[in-house]
């Protein structure tokens, strides 16, 4: 009901265009308060905590099989078609679950499960991620200034665990650390701030934008096929190159010959992706010669490290580091081999700003001036730019 009243008030206009959606949009808070209040959840919850470590036991045990014997469609002739007029008792839907979604699942924790690349979980990232969800949303400073800070630090902490350079770190004042959705995500993201960088260095931030066609970008044939689907939604061309008969390692010598083509032919060099880890041999690609080429050739240089950068917290591996410093962007997925839920993906910038430049369009993160209590909150008091 209060939160009825407050959309009411903040939202009186939108609300005399679209009284059916606001109806609706209350009606489903109250529904939901109905279905399970706090004394229902504290019940519900335990019943969840045991439920989840009894599964993980059972993985242990080899007490499930690892793979499903299941066909596609599965699902579908199991399941009700139409969603249900009233709502099910908990104990029906972890019935439904146990019977229906794990039998279908495929267990990555098993220890006979040897496809993909392991994962693995901890219980305390499982309640981590429990707790996070409790607190809402946190996607920017203003949304949740303790998360968003929370994460800031937690990376400048992992950074030092995994002997990343001081200008990788939040607190460097220069470059940074953010959490990303996937490593797909992080090369996506590094892609299109290297794009802006180098239209800017060509034409100015004011002139009018060449056609993003004749941009290249390139990486080994073993790179992931992400930095394929990058490149498409860049709308920039990508060149896979031949890699080391013997470490499997991108050649450098391929990639200064294609860069020098690529020029001649009238197109702009911009991006290279190497990888920490491939996909199909976790080979390592070497970041002081691929590094050199691209700060020889001004290309923006990204490390994919997706599987093998876990490995960096144990100092023995730091040798695949030589030539970080020549890097302007990093990422890796702690759910891989850091005991992390499922996905998680970090990625560190050289220079926050180059980031910033790509994908800023609004006002930018700010924090009020005054200390007042923001009564309505689609309407902030004057700010100061971070």
């Amino acid at each position: 009901q209060f939160l009825c009243h407050r959309l009411q008030e903040g939202l009186i206009s939108q609300a005399k265009r679209s009284r059916k959606h606001l109806f609706l949009f209350c009606r489903c808070i109250e529904l939901q308060l109905d279905a399970m209040d706090a004394a229902e959840f504290r019940r519900c919850g335990k019943q969840l905590i045991d439920f989840i470590a009894d599964y993980i036991e059972s993985l242990n045990g080899n007490r499930r099989e690892a793979m499903p014997r299941v066909l596609p469609g599965y699902l579908r002739q199991r399941l009700p078609l139409r969603p249900p007029d009233q709502p099910e008792t908990w104990e029906r839907v972890m019935s439904d679950v146990e019977e229906h979604i794990l039998s279908g699942t495929a267990h990555w924790l098993h220890p006979d499960f040897n496809a993909y690349f392991p994962i693995g979980i901890s219980y305390a990232s499982v309640l981590g991620d429990l707790l996070s969800s409790s607190f809402g949303v946190g996607f920017t400073w203003r949304s949740n200034p303790a998360l968003t800070e929370l994460e800031r630090l937690m990376l400048d902490w992992l950074a030092e665990m995994m002997g990343m350079p001081a200008h990788f770190r939040n607190d460097s004042g220069i470059g940074g650390g953010a959490l990303q959705g996937s490593a797909s995500d992080c090369v996506l993201v590094s892609m299109l701030a290297a794009r802006k960088e180098k239209l800017t260095q060509l034409i100015g931030k004011d002139a009018e934008p060449l056609p993003v066609s004749r941009l290249v970008a390139y990486c080994s044939q073993l790179a992931h096929p992400c930095v394929d689907k990058a490149a498409v939604i860049c709308g920039v061309r990508l060149r896979r190159l031949g890699y080391d008969d013997e470490n499997l390692a991108l050649r450098c010598d391929l990639l200064e010959s294609a860069v020098l083509e690529d020029r001649q032919l009238g197109l702009v060099p911009f991006y290279v992706c190497a990888v920490l880890g491939t996909t199909a041999c976790a080979s390592c690609d070497n970041l002081s010669d691929v590094g050199a080429v691209c700060h020889r050739e001004q290309l923006w240089c990204h490390v994919d490290a997706a599987y093998s950068g876990g490995a960096l917290v144990c100092p023995e591996f730091r040798p695949l580091l030589q030539g970080i410093e020549l890097v302007d962007s990093f990422n890796f997925n702690p759910s891989k081999w850091l005991l992390c839920t499922f996905d998680a993906s970090v990625l560190w910038v050289k220079s926050q700003s180059k980031l910033k430049d790509a994908f800023v369009s609004g006002p930018r993160a700010s924090i009020p001036v005054d200390d007042a209590p923001i009564s309505n909150p689609l309407a902030l008091p004057t700010c100061t730019e971070l």
